[in-house]
């Protein structure tokens, strides 16, 4: 909003020069110009309501919601896909034992050492 709009709205006269050629009529004090807004669109920004706050925090906790459900999601996907990987180390544990005649528990605890030292922990069937 153009600064001697605001200061006219706010009831200050205009100082020096201003006040004798610049005086916009009242409608261009309320609506604007294409280059300067006016009071009407500035009407938002300056009123407390709490119709509008209450929508904004409506809309604000509706998207925390959402990113909330996202992750539950993401985190679901990510549970079912770590059981899926240690089913498949499970089987080659099982495969590797068939071949190689793996029968100790001794045997069967290393390889499972291996793969706790790689960071592949999986609790036991």
């Amino acid at each position: 909003m153009y600064p001697d709009y605001i200061e006219l709205l706010m009831g200050y006269k205009l100082d020096g020069v201003r006040k004798h050629h610049h005086m916009p009529p009242p409608e261009v004090l309320l609506e604007g110009t294409k280059a300067n807004k006016g009071y009407i669109d500035a009407i938002d920004a300056l009123t407390i309501n709490s119709i509008e706050r209450e929508r904004l925090e409506k809309a604000e906790l509706t998207s925390k919601i959402k990113s909330q459900e996202d992750i539950k999601q993401d985190l679901a996907k990510i549970k079912n896909e770590n059981k899926s990987l240690q089913n498949q180390i499970h089987l080659i544990i099982e495969s590797m034992q068939k071949r190689n005649g793996m029968k100790t528990e001794y045997q069967k605890k290393f390889l499972v050492s291996d793969f706790k030292k790689m960071g592949m922990y999986f609790p036991p069937r």
